[in-house]
């Protein structure tokens, strides 16, 4: 039981690693967003700056022309400057496939399979050939942390497969729990505090996404990710 638990410590701080650089790549992507807007609404005031210099650039006296003409190049360098602040902040869009799925998800449960009691059947339906756009770390942390919030169960289940949504391919990976479903629990699955909210913000790193049900065979979570490459 020690070594169990020794186990589950380890694979949790691997977990937080993960956690801590998606909250990273979040949180710039936040502030992004809060740039572009600040960005359009002050390129606009910088573009009435620029044109009202324009226009009393033939209208000012002599001696007035010089500094207007200042106010008109001063204009245009701001909305180079803003430009280049936007383009700084703005986090790299993924494009690069991440690796095998395959591969990533067995390693994932064999390194899990030390720190519970449950046994867990792996059930792979998809080919030694897809990728999607997670990284190695954000996949594992994935199977990682949806087999240890199940870590109560008696029974747990992996199925790894494909499914195509109009007339796109997806990877779907389940995660299958035998274990009781009280009222109101899953309102609270998602939440922070859960090992699953690291499932999600993963994958939506991934521009994919997460939901949880009951299903035939128990308790279902399922990540969707768009198959890339």
């Amino acid at each position: 039981m020690t070594a169990m638990l020794e186990t589950r410590l380890q694979l949790l701080q691997r977990l937080r690693a993960v956690e801590h650089e998606l909250a990273k790549s979040e949180q710039a992507q936040t502030a992004a967003a809060l740039m572009r807007g600040r960005s359009h609404e002050l390129g606009n005031q910088i573009q009435i700056v620029k044109l009202s210099a324009e226009q009393l650039e033939h209208r000012v006296s002599s001696e007035l022309t010089e500094l207007v003409v200042d106010l008109r190049h001063t204009a245009e360098d701001a909305v180079v400057l803003l430009a280049q602040m936007f383009a700084a902040a703005r986090p790299p869009a993924r494009s690069e496939p991440g690796p095998v799925v395959t591969h990533a998800v067995r390693a994932a449960v064999e390194l899990a399979r030390p720190a519970l009691v449950a046994p867990i059947d792996l059930r792979i339906e998809l080919d030694d050939t897809v990728h999607t756009l997670s990284n190695a770390g954000e996949l594992e942390a994935m199977v990682i942390a949806s087999l240890l919030e199940a870590a109560t169960a008696h029974h747990i289940a992996i199925v790894l497969r494909e499914r195509v949504i109009e007339n796109k391919r997806w990877v779907e990976l389940l995660r299958i729990d035998d274990r009781p479903l009280g009222d109101g629990d899953l309102a609270h699955m998602f939440e922070p505090s859960s090992l699953l909210h690291l499932v999600v913000m993963a994958a939506r790193q991934a521009s994919g996404e997460a939901s949880i049900a009951p299903g035939r065979g128990g308790l279902e979570l399922a990540v969707e990710l768009p198959v890339v490459g």
